[in-house]
């Protein structure tokens, strides 16, 4: 385990931030009006996917239109946008047939009762969302003990749950957690971060198991952070979302043994290839998980009959004119140039990275969507939905990032802007005190105090256990240099 917030002094000031958890939206700008639609027509949009959606166009840019789109019967038009490399064919609509949409309020009725149960059971058949923002550090402030903990408020909020403890097949579709990422694991790490969502992993896949329907939101997701929202078959971006790895795995370890760092790559690689496979991205998941992680692998893609294919070597030169190159091997006039810092991450195509546009066009990001409505119409609930819990759940977590805050001040060794933690401090001033005993008494129960820390936030500051076994080891010698000061005396 490569993080070290606590012992190699490399993340210590996180948890110092203003609480992270929130639900504020993001702004955006909406395209233009285009010239002289200053009536919208009725179209039907042909997608490439085989759809047919009837829509009103409000807006056009050279790569989007925006729409009012017409697709759930019993909901109202919703306010979305479609990339115009999704849409085959725009047709215009006869007079009859647009008239015939549902643009309009339905015709009220003279029986007021029958309109209240009609809204009354409507009401009733609303989509349950719960929104949580993730801003924090994934294997830090979004750790295991906080989600499993927000889960356990999640299935008393909905209160969906049969003998078994499984979600009731009623609620499996419109009972939903959005998790909407703005997150990384631990940065200098790189992909070594994967490992502190390892056990995160396991939680999210038990609760799929059960029934759990999980969204990821992404605008942001590095290192670690950028393979798991793929073990979800829903993935959505927002128009300057991205997923990326800072550091190239190829050069893992550099300077060893050669035979044993390619199998410490290949364990690595063999982990983060399994989060695509577990959403489902069987045909596209691996190839784009490795191109992002190795520079050796390139990544290149074609569609056929509206289907990704995605190759991670040069495709045969005679077809190589239909293939979507991505990424190339980074090697010679390939290499991206970094400038003066080496340590600098640069946007360039030694290795993969998705933004919006890429990931929907592979089929990662089933729609870019900048509103809880977008969102909510793409999963199928159009605007019949009401969101759960005030703050999404976000108190579990901004109770975690307090905990940990308290937890530093007493156990941080210092350095890199933090300062040393009470405990440490008086582990350093027992040389102060009269007498060996004394002096010795102080440090062994200091670092008691340290371990008893470390042992409540294992999972975050100590997951392997070194640490407490390090310390545990200088408690026992301090025990025996007690028991032989006492002895003398």
């Amino acid at each position: 385990m490569s993080k070290r917030w606590l012992f190699g002094g490399l993340m210590l000031a996180l948890v110092a931030a203003a609480p992270i958890f929130s639900l504020a939206p993001a702004a955006h700008a909406r395209p233009e009006m285009r010239a002289g639609d200053d009536t919208p027509k009725m179209v039907e949009l042909v997608m490439t996917d085989g759809r047919v959606i009837k829509a009103q166009i409000l807006s056009e840019t050279a790569t989007e239109y925006r729409v009012l789109a017409f697709l759930m019967e019993g909901f109202p038009a919703v306010e979305t946008t479609y990339r115009k490399s999704a849409v085959q064919e725009v047709r215009a609509l006869e007079a009859d047939a647009a008239d015939s949409a549902d643009t309009a309020p339905a015709t009220k009725t003279n029986d007021d009762a029958k309109k209240n149960t009609s809204n009354a059971k409507d009401a009733d058949k609303a989509a349950q969302i719960i929104l949580t923002r993730v801003d924090g550090e994934i294997g830090f402030d979004f750790s295991p003990t906080p989600l499993r903990k927000f889960f356990t408020l999640v299935d008393e909020t909905f209160n969906d749950l049969d003998e078994r403890g499984d979600v009731v097949t009623d609620h499996r579709k419109d009972h939903i957690v959005i998790f909407y990422f703005n997150t990384q694991t631990y940065e200098a790490g790189g992909i070594d971060g994967l490992f502190s969502i390892m056990d995160i992993k396991e939680i999210l896949q038990d609760e799929m198991k059960k029934g759990r329907r999980i969204v990821f939101w992404v605008e942001r997701a590095v290192n670690g952070a950028a393979v798991l929202p793929m073990m979800s078959p829903e993935i959505f971006f927002t128009d300057n979302g991205d997923m990326l790895v800072t550091k190239d795995l190829d050069k893992f370890g550099q300077g060893g043994d050669d035979v044993v760092i390619e199998k410490q790559i290949s364990l690595r690689l063999g982990h983060a290839e399994g989060f695509p496979i577990l959403g489902g991205y069987t045909d596209v998941g691996p190839q784009i998980v490795r191109a992002m992680l190795r520079s050796p692998y390139e990544f290149w893609y074609k569609k056929v009959g509206g289907k990704v294919i995605a190759i991670n070597d040069p495709p045969p030169p005679d077809d190589i004119e239909n293939w979507i190159q991505l990424s190339d091997d980074g090697k010679g006039e390939n290499q991206d140039k970094l400038g003066e810092d080496d340590n600098l991450f640069v946007i360039g195509n030694d290795r993969l990275w998705l933004d919006a546009a890429r990931a929907y066009d592979l089929g990662i990001a089933k729609a870019i969507c900048n509103t809880t409505d977008d969102i909510a119409f793409h999963l199928g609930v159009g605007r019949n939905y009401k969101l759960m819990l005030e703050d999404g759940g976000a108190e579990v977590f901004q109770r975690w990032s307090r905990e940990l805050d308290r937890a530093l001040r007493q156990i941080s060794q210092g350095g890199n802007g933090r300062p040393r933690g009470e405990l440490w401090k008086q582990f350093d001033k027992a040389g102060e005190l009269n007498g060996i005993q004394a002096q010795l008494g102080r440090r062994k129960n200091s670092l008691e105090k340290i371990v008893g820390i470390l042992r409540k936030y294992q999972e975050v500051f100590d997951p392997e256990g070194q640490t407490i076994a390090q310390l545990n080891v200088q408690i026992e010698l301090l025990r025996q240099q007690i028991m032989q000061a006492n002895a003398q005396n």
